[in-house]
């Protein structure tokens, strides 16, 4: 087995990746309205579910007003994955 001498790992942290010559995007993406501090995580899974360029403008896509009902889809797909077993008939005989 061989290992790198720590003079040739300084090499790959000294080496300059230009970053700074990248330019920032900022997507335009349907904002979480401030009485809302709860949902954040449904809207950061929606950003990267449905953002594929720079181009894509997720407001045309989702609004706040989608986030309910997300969360319910999540909620749903988690509860009834093949492999969860337990305790569905809480969900399925809800309100019956």
């Amino acid at each position: 087995m061989s290992f790198m001498k720590l003079s040739e790992i300084d090499w790959f942290f000294q080496v300059d990746m230009g970053f700074d010559e990248y330019e920032i995007l900022y997507p335009d993406v349907p904002r979480q309205p401030l009485e809302n501090s709860v949902d954040s995580g449904i809207y950061a899974m929606m950003f990267v579910e449905y953002w594929k360029s720079p181009r894509t403008v997720l407001r045309n896509i989702f609004e706040s007003s989608d986030i309910k009902n997300r969360r319910m889809k999540i909620a749903n797909d988690l509860m009834f994955l093949p492999e969860n077993s337990r305790m569905k008939s809480r969900v399925i005989e809800y309100g019956t």
